[in-house]
């Protein structure tokens, strides 16, 4: 798992630190916690989540990628696209 380092008004600190012990979890557990519950009140006013919006966003840069190179070959043509890359070195 990936660590980060973040920084907190000491009240919230107090905070997290207050209620991590009284559900008896972890702090960590209890801001992944939060997060879970922030994304999900965010799909439910904007219809999508975190991780559909950055699959949305990869989709959108793929298909914009193909377009790019769609129009350098004359069509999606794999193979024509990489001998246009050879070819321009």
């Amino acid at each position: 798992m990936a660590k980060m380092m973040i920084s907190l008004p000491k009240m919230m600190i107090k905070k997290i630190e207050y209620l991590s012990t009284r559900e008896m979890r972890s702090k960590s557990e209890l801001i992944r916690e939060a997060l879970r519950c922030y994304d999900w009140v965010q799909a439910q006013k904007f219809g999508t989540t975190l991780e559909e919006a950055k699959r949305k966003q990869l989709s959108c840069q793929t298909e914009e990628l193909a377009r790019k190179i769609g129009q350098q070959t004359g069509n999606w043509d794999t193979t024509a696209a990489i001998r246009k890359m050879r070819d321009s070195r």
